[in-house]
């Protein structure tokens, strides 16, 4: 990964939330941390948070990122825990993408 795309991810992790509308939920989970990836990246997928999909780790973090419209889509898998995000410009339609990406893991 190029030092600008680190840096443009962890941007985008930083200061997703606080300068747009989010929406987040966590839970516990008795998934591995490669199962909650896996599962992840295919309820990303069926959200149709396809755009710039990808798996980074930061800071012992496991990270899913998609975007969709507008929207920024993230998925923190972490042992015993995951936790789903999205951003944007309307809180309700975060929460309903927050909420199509939980209905599918």
């Amino acid at each position: 990964m190029t030092a600008n795309r680190v840096v443009a991810v962890a941007v985008t992790l930083l200061m997703g939330c606080p300068l747009a509308a989010c929406s987040s939920s966590w839970q516990y989970t008795t998934l591995t941390v490669n199962e909650c990836v896996r599962k992840a990246k295919l309820a990303m997928r069926d959200s149709d948070f396809t755009e710039d999909l990808r798996v980074v780790s930061m800071d012992d973090r496991t990270v899913i990122l998609g975007e969709h419209g507008g929207y920024k889509g993230r998925i923190y898998c972490d042992p015993n825990k995951r936790t789903v995000e999205v951003s944007g410009l309307d809180p309700e339609q975060t929460r309903l993408y927050r909420n199509s990406i939980i209905s599918r893991f």
